[in-house]
């Protein structure tokens, strides 16, 4: 594997399948990098995968973590401090990642020296796509300012 290295990270207060949706969906990618999967628990899920971590275990790359605190603030700070990734790159619980996402904000990143790319939109085979079920305003990547 080659390019930069990629954290996804996801928060989540519950376990439920649109969150193993979103972990699947970053594992079908075809990555040409190397990746970690970063995914901060709160609230119920929090307590769910204390009685049974097992739910989690299968997949590839995942590193859990608990967050004490309540709300998407603190869990999302709590992922950043533990990305390894030169680039970090948020995915909404229930979020799907698409194949090119990661190629093409890294392009984009190039092209403008910019350092992070929010995005509501994302370019489709022959015309644009918005759809808030991919890709929300939420969504970012950006260069990891502690690797």
């Amino acid at each position: 594997m080659s390019g930069p290295s990629i954290s996804w990270i996801i928060a989540s207060n519950t376990l439920d399948d649109r969150l193993f949706d979103s972990l699947l969906s970053i594992a079908s990618v075809e990555h040409t990098y190397v990746y970690e999967i970063i995914l901060v628990l709160n609230g119920l899920a929090a307590c769910e995968y204390k009685k049974s971590p097992q739910k989690l275990n299968s997949q590839k790359n995942l590193r859990v973590f608990i967050c004490e605190l309540p709300g998407l603030t603190h869990s999302l700070n709590l992922a950043i401090l533990q990305a390894r990734g030169d680039y970090i790159s948020r995915l909404d619980c229930g979020d799907l990642a698409l194949p090119l996402r990661i190629k093409n904000c890294l392009a984009l990143i190039k092209k403008f020296e910019c350092q992070v790319i929010v995005t509501a939109m994302i370019n489709g085979p022959k015309k644009r796509i918005k759809s808030s079920r991919f890709v929300r305003l939420s969504d970012f990547i950006m260069g990891n300012p502690l690797s």
